[in-house]
């Protein structure tokens, strides 16, 4: 019973976000028409120092949606497009993103739902054609203002490499509750494994998982980056 509901909601997710790509394709409003009645689900990722996913079930629309153009070209993946894991063919489709901006946008946090829970696909503008394959921790891992120098997830250690300070813009459904100034801290382990944590407003998320370089995923496309 429980699994057959939790694959609904999965499935339901999925139709979901497909709805609100294709109208952000288009040029049209995320939020519902007059007669529309789709309801956003929001947040993903596992908040840290808590390990409750920090996934709302209220349905309420996203908030901190913004109109601001992002051209996707610039990223080896776009907002509805489909990443293919080539190893084993475990795929990931792009339902919501924070786009993380300098002047210009410079890195992007795909949420891509599934059962297993909200898989997660950060990549860097080009020339960067890496992507990281992730999942959120729910562990609990101790953070305080800024990304720290170190984390341990499961005694494994892993180093920062980068703290990036970013203005946040969400779009599509499912992606972290996060809106104004966003701080990234991008890690890696000796074992190879990659960790991402994001930190606004004194709350901080963190993903774990592996780095992809091109030719060991496949991107098909949901449009959004074409011309």
């Amino acid at each position: 019973m429980i699994v057959g509901l939790s694959a609904l909601a999965v499935a339901g997710g999925l139709l979901l976000g497909r709805w609100v790509a294709s109208r952000h394709r288009q040029g049209q409003p995320a939020s519902p028409e007059s007669g529309e009645s789709p309801e956003l689900e929001s947040g993903s990722g596992a908040a840290i120092g808590t390990g409750d996913g920090n996934v709302k079930t209220d349905g309420r629309p996203e908030r901190g949606e913004s109109e601001e153009a992002v051209d996707w070209r610039a990223f080896p993946c776009a907002l509805g497009d489909i990443v293919l894991r080539t190893v084993d063919h475990d795929e990931a489709w792009l339902a919501g993103a924070l786009v993380l901006r300098e002047d210009a946008p410079a890195a992007v946090l795909f949420i891509a739902p599934d059962a297993a829970g909200e898989r997660a696909i950060y990549v860097r503008a080009r020339p960067s054609g890496d992507v990281l394959w992730l999942l959120p921790v729910r562990e609990s891992v101790t953070v305080g203002a800024e990304p720290p120098g170190a984390i341990e997830i499961d005694g494994l250690r892993f180093e920062r490499r980068r703290r990036l300070p970013f203005r946040a813009q969400r779009i599509g459904t499912g992606a972290p509750d996060v809106v104004g100034t966003a701080i990234v801290g991008e890690y890696a382990a000796a074992s190879g494994e990659v960790a991402v944590v994001v930190i606004a407003e004194g709350v901080g998320r963190t993903w774990r998982g592996k780095r992809l370089g091109e030719g060991e995923y496949e991107v098909w496309s949901g449009g959004e980056g074409d011309d």
